[in-house]
């Protein structure tokens, strides 16, 4: 049962990969099933061994109990620090700029930032957006936007414009352009 274990977590794991980097932090929940599943490889055998063991001295099952009082609390505490980054939409994208930062991170910092009325912040992100994916439409329809309600009509115009010649599939930018 152990080999079959061990090869279910490998096949589990390989295709969301905690070893290889995630190209999306936004997707970094998903290599924690597999990992669920390869726990279960030591802890089945380390279950069996401390309950054949609980027969033993008091000394014994009072080290078990404070190794299993320290394990729970130290994946209580990484937990607890996790969910604060899930607090709200800032934290999680910060979190996300901060550990792994792409293009659709700074655009989704920026939306963030726009919304409370950070114009400048936004303006900063939705531009290192651009620089990171040049051709990505959606960091051009946000520069526009922006720029929009900024007043600076020529260049709102000009990044829909770009948008929508890299917007080929969705209709998007024609939409936000035509706006």
């Amino acid at each position: 049962y152990l080999v079959f274990l061990a090869v279910s977590a490998l096949a589990l794991l390989s295709p969301t990969s905690s070893i290889i980097p995630l190209s999306q932090l936004a997707n970094e929940h998903r290599p924690y099933l597999p990992l669920a599943v390869l726990s279960l490889c030591w802890m089945i055998p380390l279950g069996r061994a401390v309950a054949a063991d609980l027969t033993g001295t008091l000394l014994t099952r009072v080290a078990y109990l404070v190794g299993a009082l320290m394990l729970l609390g130290g994946m209580s505490v990484l937990t607890y620090q996790r969910n604060l980054v899930f607090k709200s939409a800032r934290s999680y994208w910060a979190d996300i700029l901060e550990k792994a930062p792409s293009a659709r991170a700074d655009s989704n910092y920026g939306l963030v930032l726009m919304r409370e009325g950070n114009y400048e912040g936004a303006l900063r992100h939705f531009q290192r957006s651009v620089e990171q994916a040049p051709y990505w439409h959606i960091s051009h329809i946000n520069l526009g936007i922006l720029y929009q309600r900024l007043g600076r009509e020529a260049l709102a115009a000009a990044h829909y414009d770009k948008a929508v010649r890299y917007d080929l599939y969705t209709g998007a930018a024609l939409t936000w352009r035509g706006e």
